[in-house]
């Protein structure tokens, strides 16, 4: 409820968000997710309506202004939020789901805080993020398809400042399916959130992961027969 206020969000209608690298402020690369966006909200009536928070590296203004141009043009102002500026912990306590757009090395950190912040979240069925996400029990991962992200003109006009799209996105029927399932029944969104905090602050602590690099480096050393005296990291068996 805090978090929601410094947002000045509703306190009643369920959050989710969505976090992405800078091409997350691109109106073609968002465009299967607000057509996906717009199908829940005519599934879900009044308070159980969702919201979207969209949240991005922070960029000049003009770089969301198309963005934020096609979410009021399209009527959709009041259902989403672009972000590039709140803290991430305030986000992740304001949401209830959280989508993971990103496949790029170095974004496991998002689904890890998310998780510890007892957020379920949904992102692309990579091997990175397999390791992270028990699918159907911490999570969800998506399969990724290709994606032809020829748009008419209208949605085009930020093509030359906007970073390369990607050649595969996640399959948006799997993604609604998801969010589908997450948003209609409170109970296992709240048991999922529970599991997802549990896993991480379970095997993805920082004394053991310290204990498992620890474990790496002395593996290292021994293979390159470096005369050093080991001794095994106190937490480790």
């Amino acid at each position: 409820r805090v978090a929601r206020e410094k947002l000045s969000m509703s306190h009643d209608r369920p959050v989710i968000l969505m976090i992405g690298p800078s091409r997350i402020w691109s109106t073609v690369f968002m465009m299967p997710y607000l057509r996906l966006f717009i199908a829940l909200l005519k599934k879900f009536q009044h308070d159980q309506q969702p919201c979207l928070i969209i949240r991005g590296p922070k960029t000049p203004a003009g770089e969301t202004r198309a963005l934020d141009t096609f979410v009021k043009t399209i009527g959709l102002h009041e259902h989403i939020m672009l972000n590039d500026s709140a803290p991430l912990p305030t986000l992740f306590n304001a949401s209830d789901i959280l989508i993971h757009g990103s496949i790029g090395a170095s974004e496991e950190a998002f689904l890890l805080q998310a998780m510890a912040s007892g957020v379920p979240v949904i992102a692309p069925d990579v091997p990175d993020y397999r390791q992270i996400i028990r699918h159907e029990k911490t999570g969800f991962l998506v399969p990724l398809v290709d994606l032809d992200w020829s748009e008419p003109d209208s949605t085009r006009r930020d093509h030359r400042t906007s970073p390369p799209l990607p050649r595969k996105i996640m399959d948006m029927t799997g993604l609604y399916a998801d969010l589908d399932r997450l948003l209609s029944d409170h109970e296992s969104r709240r048991l999922m959130a529970d599991r997802a905090r549990s896993h991480v602050l379970t095997e993805f602590a920082w004394s053991l992961q310290a204990g498992r690099l620890h474990d790496v480096c002395v593996e290292l050393a021994r293979e390159c027969r470096k005369d050093v005296d080991f001794h095994p990291h106190p937490d480790r068996p």
